[in-house]
């Protein structure tokens, strides 16, 4: 923010005219040579900083400067940094983890990721029903980070050196069923499938019903995919990091429901300069 020097007092300048001729003209930027190096010493660009160090959901960074009072109009330069250890997430695959949308020209977006993005993982598909093929695919998981085409001028730099930036799990797929007979015959539904990673925890699938033995799958963590409902016919396990999902296990009468696909790491990679790229797991695209 500029200032100017006022009776002896610092003002804040918010706008800037210079005559020309006998008509004022507003002034989108203004420079002074200082020792020979000419430097900016007012502009009508947004500033905006924040260094995120408490985890965060569904980060939008458009939605994020209009809260803070922008315009909409006005380009950007926004700095924004992830403390170490610190997860930017997505509660739902629809959402990246971290949104970048597009800015007006001119505009300067720099990110220092030293923690986690996360897309959301994806749901635990259901097991069969008894001797009926009811049960579920998981769900693809979401993607982490997304970055919109950007007007000419605008620039999104991101530095991934120390930290992650990991697709959503896909969810595990729902387990067939069947029937088993030793010296009496059972009834086999099938297990659910376990939710895919993020921290957005991505629910497991439910167990099929019509006999004994099936149990649900398990909720996917910020550490990895839930594990499928272990009894009697398996559900899929949910991926981890970036990863899909595993199938159902078949059985005698129905087969086992395909795990689901893992979320990009990255959506509108061309879009983005790197100066590091870091661990990044999942798609780039």
């Amino acid at each position: 923010m500029s200032h100017i020097r006022q009776g002896g007092t610092y003002r804040e300048i918010d706008a800037l005219h210079i005559k020309q001729g006998s008509v004022w003209r507003d002034c989108s930027e203004a420079w002074v040579k200082d020792n020979g190096v000419w430097r900016k010493v007012f502009t009508t660009d947004y500033s905006y900083s924040e260094t995120i160090s408490s985890h965060a959901a569904d980060y939008d960074l458009y939605n994020k400067l209009v809260t803070d009072g922008w315009n909409e109009s006005d380009a950007v330069i926004a700095t924004i940094t992830i403390n170490a250890s610190i997860h930017v997430y997505s509660t739902s695959t629809a959402n990246a983890g971290f949104q970048v949308d597009q800015f007006p020209a001119g505009s300067s977006i720099t990110i220092t990721n030293n923690g986690e993005i996360h897309g959301m993982g994806g749901a635990g598909g259901n097991g069969d029903n008894y001797n009926s093929n009811t049960g579920t695919a998981g769900a693809a998981g979401g993607a982490a980070l997304k970055v919109e085409t950007q007007l000419s001028g605008t620039t999104v730099t991101v530095n991934n050196a120390a930290g992650e930036i990991n697709g959503g799990g896909g969810g595990g797929g729902g387990g067939g069923s069947g029937q088993i007979t030793f010296k009496a015959t059972t009834n086999h539904p099938g297990s659910g499938g376990g939710g895919g990673f993020g921290r957005g925890a991505a629910a497991g699938g439910a167990a099929g019903t019509g006999g004994e033995g099936a149990a649900n799958g398990s909720s996917g963590t910020a550490t990895g995919g839930g594990a499928g409902g272990a009894a009697n016919v398996l559900g899929g396990d949910g991926g981890g990091k970036g990863a899909a999902g595993s199938a159902g296990t078949d059985h005698t009468l129905t087969g086992g429901q395909a795990g689901g696909a893992a979320g990009n790491a990255v959506v509108g990679n061309s879009n983005v300069t790197w100066t590091a790229t870091g661990t990044r797991n999942g798609t780039v695209s």
